[in-house]
Formats: structure tokens, sequence, C-alpha cells
């Protein structure tokens, strides 16, 4: 099985923990971003026999945080996606969340792109492990974004880092129980 990773590289900060390529101080730009894009996929068709490869059975947009694009700039990148390779993400299609981002419209967009899966940087569940990871969601914040994107009939998964400074045990399994409830 082949998949497509396709990286956003925009932050709103620099989480500590994060060793991804990123970008901060910026507004995304998504058109500038898809022509990016397209210029790298260009110089490599070659390397893909010339076109779009045949059979890429996921496809994972992950960052830095795509949902910083925001409702039109994650229409405008999935619609690329579906045009320069069709049929790719036919067994999964996933993206990304900040759980601050995630409302209506976001999610409303990525079910109408075929998007099956989110993947939530929830990270914790205990405001002392925000604060220590730099998040800008509350708790609640992010339970609610998981039961957002489930009740649009999403597949949600969700980040914990586990180890940060300071965290207990009982922290651990608060987090856990939290996302498992």
């Amino acid at each position: 099985m082949s998949g497509l990773y396709v990286h956003v590289p925009f932050c709103a900060r620099a989480c500590p923990y994060c060793d991804f390529d990123f970008v901060v101080g910026r507004a995304p730009d998504p058109a500038g971003y898809l022509a990016g894009l397209e210029r790298e996929r260009a110089a490599r068709a070659s390397e893909l026999g010339g076109g779009a490869p045949d059979g890429f059975a996921t496809v994972y947009v992950g960052g830095g945080t795509p949902s910083s694009l925001g409702p039109a700039g994650l229409d405008a990148l999935l619609a690329w996606l579906e045009a320069r390779f069709p049929g790719a993400g036919g067994e999964e299609r996933t993206v990304e969340l900040n759980p601050e981002h995630v409302d209506h419209e976001l999610l409303a967009v990525l079910r109408a792109r075929g998007v099956d899966r989110v993947s939530l940087g929830v990270q914790s569940t205990d405001e002392s492990g925000l604060r220590e990871l730099g998040r800008a969601h509350g708790p609640g914040q992010a339970l609610a974004a998981m039961e957002r994107a489930a009740a649009a009939g999403l597949c949600v998964s969700a980040d914990l880092i586990i180890g940060w400074r300071g965290q207990r045990a009982a922290s651990l399994r608060a987090d856990i129980e939290a996302l498992l409830a």
C-alpha cells in the first residue's frame, strides 16, 4: 500500500516539542502555498513517470498546522490534490487539525472533500500540560472538537504527549480517560 503525505508548514507559534519543518510569524497564504506545491509536483513529474502515480491508497495532510489554512484554504488544497492525484486516498484521507480551529464550516469542507479521518493535536487535557506544551486551546475546547468531528461523521484520532515536564501518572491516566469517554 502506498500513501501520499502533504506537509502544511504554517503554525501560529513554535511548539517546544516539535521537530517538523514549520513557519511562524506570518499568515498562511493558501494561494502561494498551492503554487509552491504545483512547482514541486511539476519538478518531480519525471520521477513519477511523467504524471500522477496510480494507487495512493491513503492521503495524509499534516504539519505544521493544516487547519491554519482555514476552511477555504483547506478546500483549495483538497481540490488541488483531487485534480493532481485522481482517486488518491481511496482507503483513507486524513487531515491534522488543531482543536481551536475546529468548527462546523471546516468539518463540512472536510466531509465534502472525502476526508474520513481527522487527527487532533490534543496533546493533553491537563491545563498545566497545555501551558508547558505551548498549546493555544484548553481541555474543554479539545474535547468539544473531538465531539464535533465525530458528530460530523469523521473518524477521530488524538495525539497525546507523554512525559512533558511536570506530568504525573495521574495526569496521564486522566488524559487517557478523557479521550476515551
